[in-house]
């Protein structure tokens, strides 16, 4: 990385309005990185671990991303590479059901049938999360489209 980082300027509508401004280049990586890693079901101390070394931050700069990711997720949504991130991320929630359902149907230990049952359910619950805000963000253009339409009309 070199010394100088490279700023780019993003325009978020008012929704966003704690990001006016600049947002440095590496802070939307790390961003987007996040998002793609919590989405391909690693832990999150791994995720931590990965990021703060590949980009030179503190592990509690990591947390604080987490702990606000609802702020700043719908700007990552809107972008063609989190579209990409959203599918990949549900394949990967896809395999990793079909790795448990697997256990489940081969396995006679009851103990590793209870655990498959569990990853089972985990995994519904987060691709029914990440299927809920791809949905929001949906409406949430919609209604801005029809704001735009009536706006017009008058």
């Amino acid at each position: 990385m070199s010394e100088t980082s490279t700023i780019r300027t993003v325009s978020f509508d008012k929704d966003f309005s704690d990001f006016r401004g600049a947002i440095r280049k590496d802070t939307v990586d790390l961003k987007r990185d996040l998002i793609r890693l919590i989405g391909q079901g690693f832990n999150l101390a791994e995720i931590v671990q990965s990021l703060s070394g590949k980009y030179h931050v503190s592990q509690r700069d990591i947390y604080y991303h987490y702990s606000t990711l609802d702020k700043w997720t719908q700007y990552f949504l809107t972008t063609q590479q989190a579209k990409q991130d959203f599918l990949s991320s549900c394949i990967r929630l896809d395999y990793i059901y079909r790795s448990f359902s697997f256990l489940y149907l081969n396995s006679s230990d009851t103990n590793v049938k209870l655990g498959a049952l569990n990853g089972m359910l985990r995994t519904i619950r987060d691709k029914a999360e990440l299927k809920k805000d791809q949905e929001i963000d949906v409406l949430i253009k919609e209604v801005e489209e029809i704001k735009k339409t009536l706006g017009e009309k008058r």
